[in-house]
């Protein structure tokens, strides 16, 4: 029997891009953090010393 594991649907871009695309943002900044965040772009913090405020959105 195959087992689906996280590990083997990690290797997959196309699935990894379905599941970030799936995942309503906004909805989860509205409802869990009573819209006191911001979207992510970075792995950064917008407060760290190297932050990009024009790079792209990542998924």
């Amino acid at each position: 029997m195959h087992e689906t594991t996280l590990t083997s649907l990690g290797g997959r871009r196309c699935v990894r891009q379905a599941i970030a695309s799936a995942i309503e943002k906004d909805s989860i900044i509205a409802g869990v953090y009573n819209n006191g965040g911001n979207r992510a772009n970075s792995s950064l913090s917008a407060k760290v010393f190297g932050y990009n405020h024009d790079q792209k959105e990542f998924s």
